[in-house]
């Protein structure tokens, strides 16, 4: 064991005005002196690597003999305030009690200096760390990450007890041990870095970093939809994040380009931002945006709200259609072990990863770098087939010790874009202590499978590494997500554990979430560090492009062209066994592309090809198989018989088949039916022999329907007038309503019902004590009457109590009862008129649709959909079942 010095200088100093009551009102300039290269040369040589190196490759310096020296130097400073105690360092086998110690300044050769800033001040202790660098390359080792063939800190010495005072001038020498059992190898605190999923902490980041590492790496594809990486760093490369929100725009050879939170909003071109959010804290972003047309090398601007330096990866844009090649597996690995991987070939835009021929890849690693072709890495190769029909192949690699960061690998085919990719150096032990998940972390969609992830074994700096035995990772937070071992997310295979055979060191596995937001997946196993991974989900409507609403008393249906969701009453097992029926539920009945028709405790599809099916409460046969026994599985209906468009009410169904015929079943105690009788009917009935329909309406016990000559029919229930044929009499059969006037468009509501003729004229009748005709007055009317006059009507939708309308300008227009909410308006009164929802009013609505107390919309142009009122039984889709809410909130985003 042998002494030397280090010579420490207080003599320059500032005058500072503290910032929180952990500083002191001054500090002190300090200014450290370390023995110089002639006086250490001798010294120096004496350091040495006969002991051989740690488990993870870094010199252990033993003697006083050899060629490995200590020949970089680190100072901390530590004092009572906790503002000098807030990091911590031990090690990594739990031989070391932990140390506190304050701000860390270094990567000084032998013979320079340092300076650093310390609160003025009592009980100022600094301490001298050492460690080599391979040619004297010092770095300062909490930045450079052990991977850069550093040896392990080694504290040599301290000096406590000193006193700094501003104005006064102090030398101080430290004497400095060698003791190769006082080293540490862990660190943690806001002045060690935040990886990408360790605890660390945080540094001050001074700029955004643009780059893209995931396949195609560094490439992006002609006017198709991409992702870069954006991260926050600091000087030292460190990841870092800021404690307040920011944005960021970018520009793409030089033209500005909105961005999208997920790929799906990217190819549908829907919900483009500006510029990009950064969150408090955050430190990573991945943007998504759309390519220009155009090829070769790509220039990225990326301006920030905030004062930050750029740094942008060199990238280069290719054709549509061509197809790459990647070496798929961990990013980093250790020198020596032989880890698996996956050679793959795959679309670099759109088209097909199904290929018919075999694919024969030339692969070119750098030094240092090999591929196998067997499991124990004995047999390498520089060519590998992917067979015909399949994607990908499985290979090997393992690399040798260098100082190098990084090893590349060139892969070519005949056919296929030559990529250069990278394989990192990592550190730390072979043995695995933790867990990390890869994968994607947005673009996720509530009850929709996931793309895979990867539960990767991991040591101490996060290096992945193979399972020394065979290894269980359990999954947790199950009320959040369900997880499956394939890509089919099929119900009733959900798994709650993987397991990562010995000697590989990962497991793939999928999930579905089952709520949108912010969501968390979590995976641990016996003796490993747990992780946490955060996603976002979107809602199962977030990307549809929605063109079909259907609302009956508190129960919702909405889809498009391929899915259809349903959500609010479930009294009658409508959509079957879901945990939670108040948000939007995918339809699960075996076909897609179906329009789903809302009734108040039952639903019916017309399926692609022209049939229907029916399912839910059926006690008075409104489900029409002929029977009154309730059912929570779809049923045929009326079969070979195809139909165009249906309506359902509380207890009764009408539909206009593909010739026009109608046909009505259900409930039938008021005539409803409109068959002549009041007997109910437990199929298809026929009604308005001869005549031919091509819009019908049903509510609650009266039925109306426009005819294919636009002559307005209604019957049923009519004890408020609300058939419109001047009296309170029930009708049984269709009767003309409004002789002489043509209609294009028909509601029914609970008690009125409200029309748009041919020429865009709004027309309501029936019970008015809410205002629900829209007349100014709350008096009951009997026969048709025009509302809003002057003002041309696309169509109409009677809640009710309440009447909602869409102007031919695409405004939305609502009026009557309001108890609740239903209108829209931001506030609970009623309206005897119509009045406009100014929350449309930028955009307007292509589609309205109302219910007992809650209404919903379609926003023009963006096909999202918005509902507002009473949100009992989940009628808005929100999540809740009380309370009001008078102002639209978009569903399921």
């Amino acid at each position: 064991m042998k002494n030397y010095s280090v010579l420490l200088l207080s003599g320059l100093f500032v005058g500072l005005t503290g910032c929180d009551r952990l500083s002191l009102k001054d500090s002190s300039k300090v200014r450290i002196q370390f023995p110089s290269a002639q006086s250490l040369a001798s010294k120096a040589e004496a350091f040495s690597t006969t002991g051989g190196t740690t488990n993870d490759g870094r010199p252990i310096p033993t003697g006083f003999t050899g060629s490995t020296p200590i020949n970089c130097y680190l100072v901390t400073v530590t004092g009572p305030e906790e503002a000098l105690r807030k990091n911590t360092c031990t090690r990594d086998d739990n031989s070391m009690t932990p140390r506190k110690v304050g701000p860390w300044t270094g990567g000084v050769p032998a013979g320079g200096e340092l300076t650093m800033e310390v609160p003025s001040g009592d009980g100022r202790e600094f301490s001298i760390i050492g460690f080599h660098a391979p040619d004297g390359q010092c770095k300062d080792f909490k930045a450079a990450g052990f991977g850069d063939g550093l040896s392990r800190p080694y504290m040599l010495g301290a000096k406590p007890g000193l006193k700094l005072r501003a104005g006064e001038t102090i030398v101080v020498d430290v004497p400095i041990t060698y003791d190769p059992d006082k080293w540490f190898d862990s660190c943690d605190g806001p002045d060690f870095p935040e990886d990408s999923s360790g605890p660390g902490g945080t540094t001050t980041p001074t700029k955004l970093v643009l780059e893209k590492e995931w396949f195609p790496a560094n490439t992006l594809v002609s006017e198709a939809c991409s992702s870069v990486g954006v991260s926050l760093r600091d000087n030292s490369d460190r990841s870092a994040s800021m404690p307040i929100s920011f944005t960021f725009t970018m520009a793409v050879n030089g033209t500005a380009t909105p961005t999208y939170g997920s790929y799906s909003e990217c190819s549908q071109n829907v919900a483009s931002y500006p510029h990009q959010y950064v969150a408090p804290n955050q430190n990573y972003v991945q943007v998504y945006f759309k390519m220009p047309a155009y090829t070769g090398p790509v220039t990225f601007d990326i301006s920030p709200s905030l004062p930050l330096q750029t740094v942008v990866n060199p990238m280069v844009a290719v054709t549509d259609g061509l197809h790459g090649l990647e070496l798929a597996g961990p990013r980093d690995i250790l020198p020596g072990i032989c880890y698996s991987y996956s050679l793959m070939r795959n679309p670099l835009g759109t088209g097909s990863n199904y290929y018919m021929s075999p694919a024969s890849v030339s692969i070119a690693p750098s030094a240092n770098l090999t591929v196998y072709s067997d499991v124990g890495c004995t047999t390498p190769v520089t060519t590998m087939t992917i067979p015909a029909h399949y994607n990908k192949t499985d290979v090997w690699v393992k690399t040798t010790a260098t100082t190098a960061s990084f090893h590349t690998v060139q892969l070519s085919a005949s056919g296929f874009y030559t990529a250069t990719q990278k394989v990192y150096r990592g550190s730390g032990s072979p043995a695995p202590i933790g867990l990390e998940i890869n994968g994607p972390n947005s673009g996720l969609m509530r009850g929709a499978c996931s793309s895979s992830y990867t539960a990767r074994l991991v040591n101490q700096y996060h290096t992945t590494v193979p399972a020394i035995a065979a290894t269980t990772v359990n999954f947790a937070n199950l009320g959040s997500f369900d997880y499956y071992a394939n890509s089919t997310c099929t119900n009733g295979s959900e798994i709650t554990s993987v397991s990562i055979p010995s000697g590989q060191h990962s497991a793939v596995f999928y999930a579905r979430p089952k709520t949108s937001g912010s969501q968390t997946l979590a995976i641990s196993g016996d003796t490993l560090s747990p992780r946490s991974y955060q996603v976002y989900v979107l809602g199962a409507l977030a990307n549809r492009t929605l063109t079909k609403l259907s609302i009956k008393s508190a129960t919702v249906c909405a889809g498009d062209y391929d899915k259809s969701y349903c959500w609010g009453n479930e009294t009658a097992g409508m959509l079957g066994a879901v945990a939670d029926t108040t948000i939007p539920q995918q339809v699960q009945n075996g076909f897609t592309g179906q329009t789903m028709f809302a009734g108040s405790q039952h639903l019916c599809a017309i399926l692609p090809a022209g049939t229907i099916q029916c399912w839910g409460k059926n006690d008075s046969g409104q489900v029409g198989d002929g029977t009154t026994a309730t059912t929570s599985a779809p049923v045929n209906v009326d079969a070979s018989t195809f139909y165009q468009t249906l309506d359902l009410g509380m207890a009764h169904s009408c539909g206009i088949t593909q010739p026009g015929e109608l046909k009505c079943w259900g409930n039938n105690n008021n005539g409803q039916v409109g068959d002549g009788t009041s007997t109910t009917r437990l199929t298809p009935t026929i009604v308005d022999p001869g005549v031919y329909y091509s819009k019908i309406s049903v509510r609650f016990n009266h039925t109306c329907g426009i005819t294919t000559s636009g002559t307005l029919k209604c019957w049923g229930f009519n004890m408020t007038g609300q058939l419109g044929d001047g009296t309170t009499t029930n009708r049984f059969s269709p009767t003309v309503i409004d002789a002489g006037t043509t209609y294009k468009d028909i509601s029914t509501g609970l008690f009125h019902t409200c029309g748009i003729t041919t020429a865009n004229q709004l027309k309501c009748w029936g019970r008015n004590t809410s205002g629900e005709l829209g007349l100014g007055t709350t008096v009951n009317q009997t026969t048709p009457m025009f509302i809003d006059t002057g003002v041309s009507y696309n169509s109409i939708s009677a809640g009710e109590s309440f009447t909602c309308g869409i102007t031919a300008d695409q405004k939305l227009k609502c009026w009557g009862a309001n108890q609740f909410g239903m209108l829209g308006l931001g506030n609970t009164d009623n309206q005897l008129s119509p009045t406009e929802v100014l929350f449309f009013s930028a955009s307007g609505v292509a589609q309205v649709a109302t219910g007992v107390g809650s209404a919903c919309a379609i926003k023009a142009g963006s096909s999202q959909l918005f509902c507002w009122g009473d949100s009992s039984y989940g009628a808005l889709g929100n999540g809740q079942t009380a309370g009001h809410f008078p102002s639209p909130m978009i569903v399921d985003k």
